[in-house]
């Protein structure tokens, strides 16, 4: 059986692979040659960004993404470019949480994340087992966070008392906590506010 799933992996992998690189010809195919040098830099950079260390807020760094550009006016095309190709979701950084939340974002404070968790640890070489065994050691945080006591969870509630709250996890259960709703992972993508 294990070596069936570890097969089964590495076929998901392989194709997933082959996908990231049907993704590439198609931004040289149909976004113009310098164009597409720089889109197609923006989507290799995302997970580096994602998987780096860093300390304090995250956000999208500009610097090296294209070699001699690192402003935001230089990649602002780009990045919009694969956001309405759905390849991307750009994820602002609020400096606060107070209504209405877009009033408290910077145009070039953001994160940029993958459509799709598969992608993100194809292009990272991840080993697929990790994903399935919520084992993101080090990636934790970008892939998902599978922490059913999360203290920033805690402090948000408390602070800003919110209608409701959903916490995803791998724990795969579905009940209501005192407020909070716990929801399996592989439901996130099917949530509505």
């Amino acid at each position: 059986m294990r070596e069936t799933r570890a097969t089964a992996f590495q076929t998901v992998r392989r194709l997933q692979h082959e996908l990231v690189e049907s993704y590439l010809d198609d931004i040289a195919k149909h976004a113009g040659s310098l164009k597409a040098v720089r889109i197609a830099s923006v989507l290799k950079n995302i997970p580096e960004q994602l998987a780096r260390e860093s300390t304090g807020s995250r956000k999208f760094l500009f610097k090296d993404v294209v070699a001699g550009r690192s402003n935001y006016e230089v990649l602002e095309g780009p990045i919009e470019w694969l956001i309405r190709a759905g390849l991307v979701h750009r994820v602002p950084i609020c400096r606060t949480v107070q209504q209405p939340l877009s009033a408290h974002t910077e145009p070039n404070a953001f994160m940029l994340y993958l459509f799709d968790t598969g992608l993100l640890g194809a292009m990272l070489h991840l080993d697929p087992a990790i994903i399935h065994q919520y084992d993101f050691g080090h990636f934790k945080g970008f892939l998902a966070d599978i922490n059913t006591k999360a203290k920033s969870m805690k402090t948000y509630r408390e602070r800003y008392q919110p209608e409701k709250a959903i916490l995803f996890s791998g724990c795969g259960i579905n009940q209501m906590d005192n407020g909070l709703l716990h929801t399996p992972l592989y439901l996130a993508g099917m949530t509505k506010s």
